[in-house]
């Protein structure tokens, strides 16, 4: 390959190949280009552009680029081979073991949000008392919520590991700001000597 250009296509291509459809194969194809290449849009136009020769730097990125493109065709999530994904206008991490935050859980997210300061404005409360997230994943709902709302207290958690330590590198990332449990359920929270204020 000698163009950046000719390189996404190539990946955009083998994902069309796959059977993934053209528009989410354009969007998967960039996504991994410039994770791997760890470049934006504006560097890609402005690299295109100066014609300049490929280096080994870039043939190692391509390399890489193309290893993730062959898992991405076996239909692996996008978002697992970054490892990121964006809610509620947060950046998290996350891998195998959870589940992607998606867009729709951002209306739990902004329903809590509205409906505790709707009432701490009403009983003249300073926070909104206290809130756990059962099976919390990723973390998101809870740490999300425990930067948009003062709380007193924030406890998540899950029966998973390997989703706990997901959650535990998004806790650690925004200061952890939640306490995280392992266990099923209430059961996390069993010995807890007071009720929660609020349960997602």
């Amino acid at each position: 390959m000698n163009t950046y250009q000719e390189m996404l296509m190539s990946g955009q291509m083998q994902l069309m190949d796959a059977g993934i459809e053209e528009i989410e194969a354009k969007s998967c194809a960039w996504i991994l280009f410039s994770y791997c290449f760890q470049m934006s849009r504006v560097d890609f136009m402005m690299e295109c552009l100066s014609f300049r020769e490929m280096t080994d730097d870039d043939q190692k990125h391509y390399e890489a680029y193309l290893a993730l493109i062959a898992k991405r065709a076996k239909g692996i999530p996008v978002q697992y081979l970054t490892h990121e994904q964006n809610f509620y206008g947060y950046d998290f991490y996350v891998a195998e073991g959870c589940l992607i935050p998606r867009q729709d859980t951002e209306v739990l997210v902004e329903t809590v949000v509205q409906t505790v300061t709707a009432r701490m404005a009403l009983k003249k409360e300073p926070t909104a008392g206290t809130l756990y997230d059962l099976c919390t994943g990723s973390g998101c709902i809870a740490i999300t919520l425990s930067l948009m709302v003062k709380w007193e207290e924030v406890v998540a958690s899950d029966v998973s590991k390997r989703a706990l330590a997901v959650a535990q590198k998004n806790n650690e990332r925004y200061e952890n700001p939640v306490t995280l449990c392992e266990g099923d359920l209430f059961e996390a929270v069993a010995m807890r000597e007071h009720y929660f204020d609020v349960i997602v």
